[in-house]
């Protein structure tokens, strides 16, 4: 092998350096980019959580309102049920419910 002066080693190690600092920085930017876009996957996720929530408080809502409507209803006709009808009804239901719970 041939020497390697001092000069020409220096050198080298120079080169060397200044590669690794550039790998060093497209590794950092690499990484910079990946942390914004687990940032941006991650802020995604939180609008589809919020979208989801929303969605059930309306549903929520919703279900709320129609079961107030519907016990309303059943509250009119209740009242508007003559009292032989109430005693078929009841009768029926009697009757149906032995025959399911057997």
């Amino acid at each position: 092998m041939a020497k390697v002066t001092m000069h020409q080693e220096l050198e080298e190690l120079r080169r060397e350096v200044e590669e690794l600092r550039a790998q060093k920085q497209v590794q950092e930017k690499e990484k910079i980019k990946q942390e914004a876009l687990k940032q941006e996957e991650l802020d995604t996720t939180q609008e589809e959580v919020q979208e989801i929530v929303n969605s059930i408080e309306d549903g929520g809502e919703e279900i709320k309102e129609k079961l107030t409507s519907l016990y309303e209803d059943i509250k009119k006709e209740y009242k508007s049920l003559s009292p032989a009808t109430a005693i078929a009804l009841f009768a029926l239901g009697t009757i149906f419910g032995r025959n399911f719970s057997k």
